[in-house]
Parts: structure tokens; C-alpha cells; sequence
């Protein structure tokens, strides 16, 4: 029986991970933007009306944890054309896990190699101090972590200034 038991929880584990992996999200703005189904869409695009030339945007939805992390990658990577300014919209990403973090370090400097710079927004202040406790500032200047689309939308502008 008891080991009946540790075979469940192990299982129910899995599934859970399984599940929560398929629920994490990556969008690209411009497929939010078309998107006239989705309530929550329409509020996004809303609030965003228009994105600067040479500024892309994803808004990621859900943990990004081992099990989301390589999706995360993959989705980021497959972008044709690097931008300029690539705006990551955090703001519905309750927590990050070590694999998520290195995963994110790893994108930041392989945009940075094609002379993208990556601007973090509304991420969430426990998956802050999990950034900043694993050192994010290392790849990534403190002005690009933003906390509004707003002030990320600002810091795409100087940088694109600048550039």
C-alpha cells in the first residue's frame, strides 16, 4: 500500500509538471494583436496599440521552469529578422526556476552576440530577486529591467537612440 502511494504522488507529480510545461506561453505581440477572440487579447492590445520600428515583443504566460524553459528558447531563437529592441513581457510569470534563469541568460547573451538588446517588463517582484539573486545584471544592464510595458516601451526608444 505504501508503496502504491509513493507511485501516485511520483506519477501525479509528473503530470503536474507535464501540464504546467504545456500551459507556459510565448507569445509574439504582433499574433496578440490579430487575435480578436481572446478577452484578455483585446486588453493587451489595448494597452499597446502600436510597437516602434525595430522593437519586437513576446509576452510570456506561466512559469518558466525546466519544464517550459527549452520551449522558451526554441519559440525566441526561431526569430528570423534579430531586432533591435526585443521587449520580453513578463508580467504574467509567477516564478522562475534555476533552468528558467540560465535558459534566460542564455538568450539575453545570444541576442547581445547580434546586437539585439533585451528589455525585461512587469516582471513580478519575487521572480526579481530570484534574477537578481542569480546575478542578471551580469548579461543584463539594471535600465533594461523595467517594471511597466510603459517604461520598457521608453527604454526601447533610447536604445534605439543610441543605436
Amino acid at each position: 500500500m505504501v508503496i502504491a502511494i509513493e507511485v501516485g504522488i511520483v506519477l501525479s507529480s509528473f503530470v503536474l509538471m507535464k501540464r504546467m510545461s504545456e500551459s507556459t506561453t510565448i507569445k509574439l505581440a504582433e499574433d496578440l494583436f490579430s487575435n480578436q477572440n481572446d478577452v484578455s487579447d483585446k486588453l493587451f492590445e489595448d494597452e499597446l496599440p502600436v510597437l516602434p520600428k525595430g522593437v519586437t515583443m513576446y509576452e510570456l504566460n506561466g512559469a518558466l521552469f525546466f519544464g517550459a524553459a527549452q520551449t522558451f528558447q526554441d519559440t525566441i531563437s526561431r526569430l528570423q529578422v534579430k531586432p533591435k529592441v526585443l521587449i520580453l513581457r513578463m508580467r504574467h510569470v509567477p516564478f522562475i526556476d534555476a533552468t528558467g534563469i540560465y535558459t534566460l541568460k542564455e538568450v539575453i547573451k545570444k541576442f547581445e552576440d547580434h546586437k539585439t538588446t533585451i528589455v525585461l517588463s512587469g516582471v513580478n517582484r519575487q521572480v526579481l530577486e530570484d534574477l537578481e539573486g542569480a546575478d542578471i545584471y551580469s548579461v543584463l544592464s539594471k535600465e533594461n529591467l523595467t517594471n511597466s510595458i510603459d517604461k520598457a516601451l521608453e527604454r526601447a526608444a533610447q536604445v534605439l537612440e543610441e543605436k
